[in-house]
C-alpha cells in the first residue's frame, strides 16, 4: 500500500490528494507491494500515473489477480494474464510478477506452476509465495519447488510470521491478523539475485525491530554477494510501517555502509518562520 488512514499528517501532508500519495510514499520507501491488483486489474492509465510518480529505481511487486492464482489455479488464464500484463506495461522492468498461491496449492501442483512460469514474459522478474506446509517441512517438496523456480528464474518469497506468532495478540489488529496470517517456518535461502522478503512484526515497534535482527544479517550477506534484495516490513496495524522500513534499512546499512541511503522525505507540513 502507499496510503493508509494513519499516514496523512505523519508520513505525508494531511492535504495530499489520493492521486498523489504514491509520490509522497516514494519519499519514504523505494518499493511497494501491489496488493490491490489481487482484487482487480488496474487500468493502463492508472498504472501510467504510478510510473510518473516514482523514480526509475522504485520497485513494484505486484500480486497477480485472484482469478489467476486462486480461482483458476494458473490454468486457462491466458485472457486474464494478457490483460494484466498489458495494464502494467508502463512500469517496464520495475514491475515484479508476484504469484501468491493459496494454502491448498501443494506439491502435486508444482508442474502446473512450472508451466505457468515458463509462459510469463522473459524480461519480467518473477516471484512466487507458497503457503502449503509441506513446501517448508518436507525436504523432497522443498527441493522440487526450488528446482521448478530456479528453472524459471523465479524467486521464492518467504512471509516470515514467526515473531508475530510467538505471543498471543494484544490488540484488535493483532487479533485479526492472528486468524488470517499463515504460520510457517522462517526461510532465508535466496534463489535469484533479487530476493524478496515479507516480514510481519507486532504492533509494538520495539518487538518488531528486535524480531527482524536475524534478517539484517541475512540481507547484509546478500548485499555482499552482489544481490539486490527487496524487503517489506509489516505490522498488524501498519501505522508505523514507513518509519519501520527506514529503521530496518538503517540497521542493514550499519552492517553494509556502502548501501545507498533511502530518499529524504518531503516535510509533512511546509516550513514556517514562526
Amino acid at each position: 500500500m502507499w496510503t493508509h488512514k494513519a499516514w496523512p499528517g505523519r508520513f505525508m501532508p494531511q492535504s495530499t490528494p489520493a492521486k498523489e500519495r504514491l509520490r509522497a510514499y516514494a519519499g519514504w520507501c523505494n518499493a511497494v507491494e501491489g496488493n490491490t491488483t489481487f482484487y482487480a486489474t488496474p487500468s493502463r492509465t492508472t498504472v501510467a500515473t504510478w510510473a510518473q510518480q516514482t523514480g526509475p529505481e522504485f520497485r513494484f511487486v505486484l500480486k497477480l489477480p485472484k482469478v489467476v492464482t486462486h480461482e483458476r489455479r494458473l490454468a486457462g488464464v491466458e485472457v486474464e494474464m494478457r490483460a494484466f500484463l498489458d495494464a502494467i506495461e508502463p512500469l517496464g522492468d520495475r514491475a515484479v510478477l508476484w504469484t501468491q498461491l493459496p494454502g491448498s496449492f501443494g506439491p502435486p501442483d508444482v508442474d502446473t506452476l512450472g508451466r505457468f512460469l515458463r509462459r510469463l514474459p522473459a524480461d519480467r522478474q518473477r516471484a512466487v509465495e507458497v503457503r502449503h506446509p509441506r513446501f517448508f517441512t518436507d525436504a523432497d517438496s522443498t527441493s522440487l519447488l526450488e528446482k521448478v523456480l530456479a528453472h524459471a528464474n523465479a524467486e521464492w518469497v518467504p512471509f516470515d510470521t514467526t515473531v508475530f506468532f510467538q505471543n498471543p495478540p494484544t490488540s484488535e489488529a493483532e487479533q485479526d491478523a492472528w486468524t488470517k496470517k499463515p504460520r510457517l517456518p522462517r526461510r532465508t535461502r535466496a534463489l535469484t539475485d533479487r530476493p524478496i522478503v515479507r516480514y510481519l512484526g507486532r504492533d509494538c515497534a520495539e518487538v518488531t525491530a528486535d524480531g527482524w535482527q536475524p534478517w539484517t544479517e541475512v540481507v547484509a550477506e546478500w548485499l555482499r554477494e552482489g544481490r539486490s534484495p527487496t524487503i517489506f516490513l509489516h505490522t498488524p496495524d501498519n501505522d508505523d510501517a514507513p518509519a519501520l522500513a527506514r529503521r530496518f534499512h538503517d540497521d542493514v546499512r550499519a552492517l553494509v555502509p556502502a548501501l545507498a541511503a533511502l530518499p529524504e522525505p518531503e516535510p509533512v507540513e511546509p516550513a514556517t518562520l514562526f
